[in-house]
């Protein structure tokens, strides 16, 4: 089983869970919990490293989200508990398809170089509603490999057009192709 569907398993699971409190709570939890990984790479490093004992990690998961919902607090817990603490960004990508797919919209996770302003991310989110024929909920992450443009991730399918993948169609193209 790959680590996505393992994910969509936990993220399944913790919406079935989550009902009660709102999907949109849990969402807000989960999203605080990555940006604080994604801010502080020693953190990362520390959750993610075999040799911390998971009932440190679960202690300061505790202790850092102390406001979080228990269904969030419990997947949290799970997820340490199971040694799979890797996969809290994908678990939280994965909720949020969940969510929108249970309130019929277009799951949408755009990867970009920099932060959208709101001009631009309404101007997206209306390409994509118009292109798709449905509402989308979109989820951002700022991506500064990709130099500029937009990686646009919907229904299993990938659409790049960041500056990186044209410029490795180029070189692959100009016959450069892996040697190097």
């Amino acid at each position: 089983m790959t680590p996505r569907e393992i994910a969509r398993r936990y993220a399944e699971a913790l919406y079935a869970a989550a009902e009660d409190d709102g999907a949109l709570r849990i969402t807000g939890n989960l999203d605080e919990v990555c940006a604080t990984l994604r801010d502080v790479p020693r953190l990362r490093r520390w959750m993610e490293h075999p040799l911390v004992s998971r009932e440190a990690k679960q202690q300061f998961l505790r202790q850092a989200f102390p406001d979080v919902a228990t269904p969030t607090a419990r997947a949290l817990a799970l997820l340490v508990q199971n040694g799979r603490e890797r996969l809290i960004e994908i678990v939280a990508e994965e909720f949020a398809a969940v969510s929108a797919e249970r309130a019929g919209l277009v799951p949408v996770v755009i990867a970009t170089a920099r932060a959208l302003d709101e001009d631009e991310r309404s101007r997206l989110k209306d390409r994509l509603e118009k292109s798709l024929g449905r509402p989308v909920r979109m989820s951002e992450r700022v991506d500064r490999s990709l130099i500029a443009g937009v990686r646009v991730e919907t229904m299993g399918r990938v659409l790049d057009g960041s500056v990186r993948a044209s410029l490795e169609r180029l070189r692959v193209a100009l016959g450069e192709g892996g040697e190097g």
